[in-house]
């Protein structure tokens, strides 16, 4: 039973969604097929994802960012007497393309080589973005849409300012290379048949 009520509160803009997460339960998931990417950032407790390529446990201050299309296995763990916290970022592949086209130049530079998850530290600006986020579940904005799109850009263009940049850049361009795979695609059987 989640502290909060039987679901998660969230936000939406579009189609992604910022979901305030609290459980005071250790829950393991079965196996769930990730259709959008997302990052989770934990404010207490520890999650830990498994997938094909990766076993990452993230605590209290860390953020996991991991790409769409894969299946995985989750297992919270709340601290001793506390709830299991965390405000998970699901980034629709359009908003991910929508950042890309207003912000070319952030996603350039690195390696492609590498797997499509990040793991790090929560840095003092990333932090204060998540914290800014917090009044949004509980108070209506007539604004909320426009500023939530702003708000999701802000998470991003802090990720991209931090030690996780290559790995950030590496899951944007996996995604808008599908996209652009898949635009082809669609182009060819429409009007080539």
């Amino acid at each position: 039973e989640c502290s909060f009520g039987s679901a998660p509160r969230s936000l939406r803009v579009d189609g992604s969604l910022i979901a305030d997460y609290r459980t005071h339960r250790n829950e393991i998931r079965n196996e769930v097929f990730a259709s959008t990417s997302y990052l989770i950032f934990v404010l207490s407790g520890s999650k830990t994802v498994v997938s094909h390529d990766m076993e990452v446990t993230v605590s209290s201050g860390d953020f996991l960012f991991v790409k769409s299309g894969r299946y995985i296995v989750s297992h919270v763990v709340p601290p001793d007497g506390g709830n299991y916290y965390a405000l998970v970022v699901f980034l629709d592949d359009a908003m991910m393309r929508s950042f890309a086209a207003d912000y070319p130049g952030m996603l350039s530079g690195g390696s492609d080589e590498g797997p499509l998850w990040v793991k790090g530290r929560t840095t003092p600006l990333l932090g204060s973005c998540m914290d800014s986020l917090i009044p949004y579940f509980s108070h209506d904005s007539q604004n909320a849409s426009m500023i939530l799109k702003h708000k999701f850009y802000e998470i991003i263009l802090n990720l991209l300012d931090s030690g996780c940049r290559d790995g950030v850049r590496r899951i944007f361009r996996s995604i808008l290379a599908e996209s652009n795979a898949n635009l082809r695609l669609y182009m060819e059987k429409s009007y080539f048949l």
